[in-house]
């Protein structure tokens, strides 16, 4: 029988229990190490990974792989290109620290470390791009601009001089 794996608060860290059980399995000083006790443990016994908060409310929950992939027509997110096929390698260097964090917040999320450097580097790269390609305007500027899309100005004499020129150019190619 499957058994789910529960991580939850201690006062002086964090415990894995397996459910039904009354004693913990396991006493861990972070919450990371706990979840990935408890990952393996779940795994190994096809249960579900629960993870509580400090203040002992479920935070989320994982089947560890126990269900059915959702169907490809119904995917849709940075996650899903992700997993569709890797063609290429990224590598990077980091501190010890630098690591740890990373290691960590894949094990909060309970995904491989690498899927959570990329799916980060994704959503970041995503917003970075979505940013960068459009226009933000304060209201104030806007009504300008719609005033000068609505009634533009008299073109100056330069913008005059360059239209005929550039007219004149066009003219000449098409002899």
């Amino acid at each position: 029988m499957a058994k789910n794996q529960h991580v939850i608060p201690k006062s002086d860290g964090w415990a894995v229990k397996r459910e039904g059980n009354s004693r913990a399995t396991s006493i861990h000083d972070t919450q990371a190490s706990a979840i990935q006790a408890a990952r393996k443990a779940a795994r190994g016994q096809g249960g579900e990974l629960i993870i509580h908060g400090r203040d002992g409310a479920i935070r989320s929950r994982n089947s560890q792989g126990m269900d059915s992939p959702p169907p490809r027509s119904l995917s849709s997110g940075p996650r899903d290109r992700i997993a569709e096929t890797p063609k290429s390698r990224i590598t990077a260097r980091v501190n010890g620290s630098v690591q740890k964090v990373l290691e960590d917040a894949a094990a909060i999320l309970g995904v491989p470390l690498n899927s959570f450097i990329v799916t980060a580097a994704v959503e970041k790269a995503s917003s970075l791009l979505a940013a960068e390609r459009s226009i933000k305007l304060s209201p104030e500027d806007a009504r300008f601009l719609e005033r000068l899309l609505e009634n533009p100005p008299e073109p100056v004499t330069a913008l005059r001089a360059a239209v005929a020129k550039h007219k004149e150019t066009l003219r000449g190619r098409k002899s």
